[in-house]
């Protein structure tokens, strides 16, 4: 598969990423103008590099190992006007956690809060075997888990999204993505 955007890019965005001063400016704040500033120009100057050196910017995020769901809403808008793929961006460079094995436990943490506030909902012990066993034995897939409150709102909302490389899970309400490794990995990291 050929790469979205030139290497040599990402990694300039990288550096800068990386060199930005972590007190006066939060990062997120620099780099969501950094594409808003790309995004408008390239609207007003018809230039398509402009877009790509957007996402270049949202790829070097992700092997940085930035939350993409701290700027979520934005990534999305580049990648619409790029035409590129939120899960095939995520499988391709989104980074598995180091050292994080598949356990029940592991994913009883991640998932955090958990409300069964309609009969149909899944009790927390029924989701987290579910997502174990499609961890371990699904090659590819996608399921959405919901749980409710009281006055019916949703009050969690978990994706698991399965391919033989990457295991992404997401926590829509919170934004955040925590990535394992797939396939075989998968089954040989995997504790109890």
């Amino acid at each position: 598969m050929a790469e979205l955007v030139d290497r040599v890019v990402i990694e300039g965005a990288k550096l800068a990423i990386e060199t930005l001063p972590r007190r006066s400016v939060p990062v997120t704040e620099v780099v969501a103008e950094s594409i808003r500033t790309l995004m408008r120009y390239g609207e007003e100057s018809g230039r398509k590099e402009c877009g790509e050196t957007a996402l270049a910017q949202i790829i070097a995020w992700l092997e940085l190992g930035m939350e993409y769901g701290l700027l979520e809403e934005l990534f999305d808008e580049v990648l619409l006007k790029n035409q590129v793929s939120k899960t095939e961006l995520l499988f391709r460079y989104g980074r598995p956690e180091k050292g994080s094995r598949i356990t029940k436990n592991r994913i009883r943490a991640l998932i955090g809060r958990w409300r069964r506030g309609r009969p149909q909902d899944l009790s927390l012990d029924e989701v987290v075997e579910d997502i174990y066993r499609r961890m371990l034995h699904d090659s590819s897939g996608c399921q959405t888990y919901l749980c409710h409150s009281a006055d019916g709102s949703v009050f969690g909302m978990i994706e698991l999204i399965l391919s033989d490389q990457k295991i992404v899970l997401h926590d829509r309400k919170q934004k955040r993505y925590y990535y394992f490794a797939g396939g075989r990995d998968a089954e040989d990291r995997a504790g109890g």
